[in-house]
C-alpha cells in the first residue's frame, strides 16, 4: 500500500487491518505458535493500527510507529486480511459508510444469517478492490496532469489530422473499428471470468474462515488432510480461473500496440507514396504522425481504463445483488410512540421464513403477558422458541396475525425505539474486540462506572471480573475467546441489564452457568427490575420454575399456558420434561 493509497482509504479500513492482525495473532497463540505473547501484548500491537486508522494516519506515519517485528506483522496481516475478517464493534458504522446499513436494518435476521459467509468478500474484495483500482487510475492522472485532458487532446489531434491530410486520416476509420472490436472481444470474455474469480475467492475465504474458527474440531476429528485437500481444490479452481482471466486481460496491451504500429506503418507506406508524387510534404507527414501518435496513445489509455472498469463491474454486480434486495421490515406504519410498560400480546400469529414455504414455523400463537411479569417458554428442541421471541423486536416479521406491545402493533413503533426498549440475550453470545467495559457499554453508551458495577453484581460478573488481568479494562479477543462460556453469558446478561429495558428476553442464556449462579442472577433481576417484563427461554425446568406463567411450545404450536403447578398436574409434555430431568438429577 502506497502513501497515496493510505490517504485515500477510509480510517476504518486501516482500523480493520489492525483488528485482523490482532485476531490472527490471538488464533495463532491458541494453537501454540506464539505461546510467549499474552492477549494484552497482542492487543497493544493491533491497537496502534486501530488508533492510526481512527486518526487517518498515512501508511508512512503508521509504519514509523511500529517496531521492525511489528512492520513484518503488518505486511503479513495485510495479505491475510481477506482470510481473517473481524466482526469489529464498528461494523455498523462501516456498513453505513458503504450503504449496507440501509439494506441491513430493514432485512430480517435470516437474510444476514444467510449472508454471513459472503459479507467478508463483499466488503473486502467487491468494495475495496474497485477502490484500489480507482486509486490506481487517480494516481496516474495526478502523476501526469496532461492525461486529465485526454479526451479533448484526442479529439483535437484527430481534427488536426483531417485538416492536414484528409486522405491519410481515413486510416482512422479502419483503425478505430478494429480497436473497438478487439477491445469488445477481450472484455466480453474477461468479464464473466472476473465474476467467476470473485466467486472462487468467496469459496477460498469461506474454507479458511471455517478452519480458523473450527481449528479444534479439525484437530480433534483428525480431519486435517481432508481440509487440506478441500482447500487445495478451491485454491486450484481460483488459480485456474485467475490465470485465464489475467491471460485474456494481458492481451489488451499487445492488441492495442498491434493496431497502433499497424496504423503507423500504413500511414508511412501511403504517406511515402504521396510524398513521392508530391501529394504531401515531408513536414506535413511528420506533423501528421505526431498527431496520430497522440490519438493512438489516448486510445490505449482509454482501453486500460475500460479493462479496470470491467473488473470493477464484476464486483459491482455482486454488491448490487445485496443493495437491490427489497427491504421487508419497513416503518411505513410507524408513529411517534414509545414502549412505556412492556405489555405483550400475540393475537393468532403465524410465521414462516419464506412466503413460498409449505408449512408454518409458528401456527396460531395467542397469549398475553402483563407488564412486569416473568414468563418462561419451554419445549423440545426445534419447537420455534427462539423464533417466537424474535417477533417481538421485529427481527422477524409475523406472516399472519399481530404482535402487540402496550396495545399497539409492533409495526407502529419506530424500529430504533422499539429495539432500544427491548434487551435480548441470544443463544449465540457475542462479544466484540475491546475491553470488558466497552462491551458492557453497548447496553448504555454513557453508563457510569457505578451503573456498570451494579449490573455486574446482578449478573454475577463480579465473581470473576477481579481475576481477569486488568478487571473491567481487560481486553477481549474477537467473540470473547479469552473468557469461558459461562463468563461470556454473564457478561452478555450484564450488557442487557445496563439498557434498563422495558422487556428483557433471555434465550437460553444461562445454559453454561451452574444452577446456584443462575438462581442468584434470577433473584437479582427480580429485585432490581421489578417493573420489567422478563421472558426466559430455557431447557431446564428450574430456570422457569418460579415464573408467573409458562408457555409450552410443541412443534411450533402453543400447547398450553399455566404455572409450574398447574402444568405439572395436567400437561403431558411438561410432565415428560420435568420427570426426565428429575431422573437425570437423581442419577
Amino acid at each position: 500500500m502506497t502513501n497515496e493509497q493510505a490517504r485515500q482509504l477510509s480510517p476504518l479500513t486501516l482500523a480493520y487491518m489492525g483488528d485482523a492482525i490482532y485476531e490472527m495473532y490471538v488464533r495463532q497463540s491458541l494453537i501454540g505458535r506464539h505461546p510467549g505473547r499474552t492477549t494484552h501484548d497482542l492487543h497493544i500491537m493491533a491497537t496502534r493500527l486501530v488508533r492510526a486508522g481512527a486518526q487517518a494516519f498515512t501508511a508512512a506515519a503508521l509504519m514509523d510507529r511500529l517496531t521492525e517485528e511489528e512492520r513484518g506483522v503488518f505486511r503479513r496481516g495485510r495479505n491475510m486480511h481477506n482470510a481473517t475478517v473481524p466482526k469489529h464493534a464498528d461494523v455498523g458504522d462501516y456498513r453505513a459508510s458503504t450503504g449496507f446499513e440501509a439494506v441491513g436494518f430493514g432485512k430480517p435476521a435470516e437474510f444476514w444469517a444467510a449472508m454471513e459467509k459472503e459479507v467478508p468478500s463483499l466488503v473486502l474484495l467487491d468494495i475495496m478492490l474497485p477502490e484500489e483500482d480507482g486509486l490506481s487510475i487517480l494516481k496516474k492522472l495526478r502523476a501526469n496532469p496532461a492525461t486529465k485532458k485526454l479526451p479533448v487532446m484526442m479529439l483535437t489531434a484527430m481534427t488536426a489530422s483531417f485538416f492536414i491530410n484528409a486522405r491519410l486520416a481515413l486510416v482512422f476509420l479502419v483503425a478505430a473499428p478494429v480497436l473497438g472490436i478487439l477491445l469488445f472481444l477481450i472484455i466480453s470474455h474477461v468479464h464473466p471470468l472476473y465474476t467467476l474469480m470473485q466467486g472462487a475467492i468467496d469459496r477460498v475465504n469461506r474454507i479458511i474462515q471455517e478452519n480458523l474458527t473450527a481449528i479444534r474440531v479439525v484437530k480433534s476429528c483428525v480431519r486435517g488432510d481432508y481440509e487440506i485437500h478441500k482447500f487445495s481444490q478451491v485454491n486450484d479452481s481460483l488459480r485456474q480461473t485467475s490465470e485465464r482471466a489475467f491471460r485474456l486481460a494481458a492481451l489488451n496491451a499487445p492488441a492495442m500496440q498491434f493496431v497502433m504500429y499497424t496504423t503507423i506503418l500504413t500511414i508511412l507506406w501511403f504517406g511515402g507514396s504521396f510524398s513521392a508524387v508530391g501529394g504531401v510534404q515531408v513536414g506535413e507527414l511528420t506533423g501528421f504522425l505526431s498527431y496520430v501518435l497522440q490519438v493512438l496513445n489516448s486510445l490505449m489509455m482509454l482501453s486500460n481504463v475500460f479493462m479496470t472498469v470491467t473488473r470493477a463491474m464484476a464486483s459491482w454486480n455482486r454488491i448490487r445483488e445485496v443493495m437491490d434486495e427489497e427491504i421487508e421490515i419497513t416503518e411505513e406504519q410507524a408513529k411517534d410512540i414509545r414502549v412505556t410498560q412492556g405489555d405483550i400480546r400475540f393475537d393468532h400469529v403465524y410465521f414462516k421464513y419464506h412466503p413460498d414455504a409449505e408449512e408454518y414455523v409458528l401456527s396460531d400463537i395467542s397469549f398475553h403477558i402483563k407488564p412486569g411479569q416473568t414468563v418462561g417458554i419451554i419445549g423440545q428442541t426445534g419447537s420455534a422458541k427462539s423464533t417466537l421471541v424474535q417477533l417481538i423486536p421485529r427481527l422477524y416479521e409475523a406472516t399472519e396475525g399481530t404482535v402487540y406491545i402496550d396495545g399497539h402493533p409492533v409495526a407502529e413503533y419506530p424500529l430504533k425505539g422499539l429495539r432500544d426498549s427491548i434487551a435480548m440475550v441470544l443463544q449465540k453470545n457475542t462479544l466484540f474486540t475491546g475491553t470488558v467495559k466497552d462491551n458492557l457499554r453497548w447496553g448504555k453508551e454513557d453508563a457510569t462506572d457505578e451503573e456498570i458495577r451494579r449490573v455486574c453484581q446482578i449478573a454475577c460478573v463480579d465473581e470473576f471480573i477481579d481475576r481477569l488481568e486488568n478487571g473491567l479494562d481487560t481486553m477481549l479477543g474477537q467473540g470473547g475467546v479469552n473468557v469461558s462460556g459461562g463468563q461470556k453469558q454473564r457478561l452478555c446478561i450484564a450488557r442487557a441489564l445496563l439498557k434498563n429495558p422495558k422487556v428483557l428476553i433471555l434465550d437460553d442464556s444461562t445454559s453454561a452457568v451452574d444452577t446456584a449462579t443462575e438462581a442468584k442472577i434470577r433473584e437479582g433481576m427480580a429485585k432490581s427490575l421489578p417493573g420489567t417484563t422478563k421472558i426466559i427461554i430455557a431447557q431446564r425446568i428450574t430456570s422457569v420454575l418460579h415464573a408467573d406463567q409458562i408457555l409450552v411450545l410443541d412443534d411450533g404450536k402453543l400447547n398450553d399456558v399455566g404455572t409450574h403447578e398447574s402444568l405439572l398436574a395436567s400437561n403431558p409434555i411438561y410432565q415428560d420434561i420435568y420427570y426426565s430431568q428429575q431422573e437425570g438429577a437423581n442419577l
